[in-house]
């Protein structure tokens, strides 16, 4: 009897051991480095989970299956029982344009660290999602989607990954530019999935579009581009391995001061410019994955309501209108019917791709928008969303506030937020 004792005991001790050497071995597996410098001419080769563990931190690669057949490579900065965190990037972008400036600056790494389990989702036909289970990258029917599966399918097909995958109920979301459309569009059509979103946070909003302050050059750039570029008629847009991504590559290639010089004058342009918040850097980073790859009829789709001034799915024409949605024209997506708490982050003066009137007509077609904030900084633009250089202060320290009192009690980390 006391031989068995000791047998227990023994084997209770060692296992003890075990566990422990184990647990520190999975500890101090990870080697943060915070301050380690990615050049962008090296982020340009890297997958996110690649650049994530760069510096150190847990990465991981997750493939998605959508209900129509798309295979999403979403990708995890992960924290294994931490409450989850979706991230959506805006149109052409990538999972990448979370992880821009740095784990010291970045709001995934920032969520990372007070405990969250960060996801971050990839739209198809981008350079990360190119797989279908019926069709290939190179088919012409792969690109036959718009604005709408990326919410009807892509995010809700994301969302139940993640909550299969974690065992939790809910998850809370953050869009950026046209992302902000995915979970608007997803609680519209699949009320469903109104209580599986605790919190959606909404940067520089890309959904309306009627006051646009680039909407002149966006008309004039669609227009030359699908009259005299796109001769073939080809249902892609900047797809991976393209002459016209390759060119827009070269002409934004990191390693040529002139050329990168030309690209990031563009980009401010573009975003808004004489902003002082723009790193450099990060913006070269960018531009090493942008544009990554869509679909003409996402285009179409966002200049129909640019020019219509709702939000509504793509117009096929009457024939195929009325074969898809019994109408001559589609109706606006119901907004109003979204229940879940939206939270609207926009610039008031220097944004001009999400102005602010455009935000207040989202805002009133909403019915629970619980905070509507202006950023401080009047030249705030629409890049700075993702690489302010006082980024934390201007914008993250009140959305890391917000997705405090929201999240449930027991996920709340005790770190102060300062």
């Amino acid at each position: 009897m006391a031989k068995n004792k000791m047998l227990t005991k023994n084997v209770f001790q060692i296992t003890t051991v075990f566990l422990v050497l184990l647990f520190c071995d999975v500890t101090f597996s990870f080697k943060f480095e915070d301050d380690k410098f990615l050049p962008p001419e090296n982020f340009k080769d890297m997958r996110t989970d690649e650049i994530i563990k760069f510096y150190g931190y847990p990465g991981e690669e997750h493939k998605v299956l959508t209900e129509d057949g798309y295979i999403l490579s979403n990708f995890r900065l992960a924290n294994p029982g931490g409450y989850p965190i979706l991230l959506l990037h805006g149109m052409t972008a990538t999972s990448d344009s979370f992880l821009l400036r740095g784990p010291r600056y970045d709001m995934s790494f920032l969520l990372w660290k007070r405990g969250y389990d960060v996801w971050m989702w990839n739209a198809r036909g981008n350079i990360y999602s190119t797989e279908h289970v019926n069709m290939t990258y190179k088919d012409e029917k792969f690109f036959l989607f718009s604005i709408q599966e990326y919410g009807q399918y892509d995010t809700p097909a994301s969302i139940d990954y993640i909550l299969n995958m974690t065992g939790h109920t809910s998850v809370i979301t953050i869009g950026h530019s046209n992302g902000c459309g995915n979970v608007l569009t997803m609680a519209a059509l699949r009320p469903e999935y109104n209580d599986k979103v605790l919190l959606n946070i909404m940067w520089g909003q890309a959904v309306m579009l009627k006051y646009e302050l680039f909407k002149g050059m966006m008309e004039m750039s669609y227009s030359m581009y699908t009259r005299y570029m796109n001769f073939d008629h080809d249902q892609s847009v900047m797809k991976k391995g393209s002459e016209k991504l390759e060119l827009v590559k070269a002409f934004c290639n990191p390693e040529s001061p002139l050329l990168s010089s030309l690209c990031l004058m563009f980009m401010g342009l573009v975003s808004g410019p004489n902003s002082n918040q723009t790193d450099f850097y990060a913006v070269k980073r960018m531009m090493t994955k942008f544009p990554a790859g869509s679909s003409m009829n996402a285009f179409k789709q966002m200049m129909q309501n640019m020019r219509s001034g709702e939000y509504k799915p793509l117009s096929y024409g009457v024939t195929e209108n009325m074969r898809r949605y019994g109408t001559r024209e589609p109706s606006p997506y119901p907004l109003g019917e979204v229940k879940i708490p939206t939270a609207m982050y926009y610039s008031c003066c220097n944004d001009f791709l999400s102005s602010k009137a455009d935000n207040k007509l989202l805002k009133n077609k909403l019915t629970n928008v619980i905070k509507f904030q202006t950023i401080s900084y009047k030249k705030f633009n629409h890049g700075d969303f993702l690489w302010a250089k006082d980024g934390y202060e201007l914008l993250y320290k009140d959305v890391l506030v917000l997705i405090h009192k929201y999240t449930p009690s027991k996920y709340r980390s005790e770190i102060p937020i300062l």
